[in-house]
């Protein structure tokens, strides 16, 4: 006799019926052997496509070169070098300023025991100062100066190094002196009875032990009195 059903029973035996599970299913030996196998060759196919991309030689150059750092050429430096212009320094006896006013007989001699050149010029005592000549003595060096009128001056004087003729004045080392004592020279005209007299005068620019004329700083100012 067949089996008759109805729609609702078969919903409701659907609704009861549990949602079907799987369960960890074992493996069976050859099927783990086999994966392992298969791991294990693939890993041996790694390793040498690794080791055949590699260059020969010392693993540690393995970089490509156009990974290397450029090497750069050092800098030249374009700057000249301008070598150091010597010292000026004119002979001595050269006249700065060539002599004028009155001549007489007068004698001056004039020794520049120092390490400098010097720039020696006599000017009167009365202001406003007026300047008879000035000369330039070198290191070492001495000059005599002649055709000096009778009268009482002052001798004033310049040292350093380098001198420059436009400025008329040394560039290096520059120190201004004034002697220490006036310098007088007196002359008498020659008569039937007896020759004509005139002074003749030693001085040394530089300091001498036991020397009679000291010499005494100044400015630049006072020295370029009388110009």
């Amino acid at each position: 006799m067949p089996v008759r059903t109805t729609a609702s029973a078969v919903r409701g035996r659907a609704r009861q019926a549990p949602w079907p599970t799987v369960g960890p299913r074992k493996m069976r030996p050859a099927a783990v052997a086999k994966v392992a196998l298969g791991g294990t060759v693939l890993i041996g196919v790694v390793v040498w496509m690794i080791i055949a991309g590699l260059p020969k030689g010392n693993p540690k150059s393995a970089v490509k070169k156009s990974e290397e750092p450029a090497a750069v050429a050092p800098a030249t430096e374009s700057r000249s070098v301008t070598p150091e212009r010597p010292a000026v320094s004119l002979r001595t006896g050269t006249w700065i300023l060539k002599p004028r006013g009155i001549r007489g007989q007068g004698v001056l001699r004039i020794k520049n025991g120092g390490d400098l050149d010097s720039a020696v010029k006599l000017v009167t005592v009365s202001i406003p100062r007026k300047a008879f000549w000035i000369v330039y003595i070198r290191a070492h060096e001495e000059k005599t100066l002649s055709g000096i009128a009778g009268g009482t001056y002052l001798l004033r004087f310049a040292l350093g190094r380098d001198w420059d003729a436009d400025t008329r004045k040394f560039l290096q080392g520059v120190w201004f002196y004034e002697a220490g004592r006036q310098l007088v020279f007196a002359e008498a005209e020659p008569t039937e009875d007896q020759r004509g007299e005139y002074t003749e005068l030693r001085v040394t620019l530089n300091e001498v032990i036991g020397g009679n004329l000291p010499r005494l700083g100044i400015t630049e100012t006072v020295f370029n009195e009388g110009e």
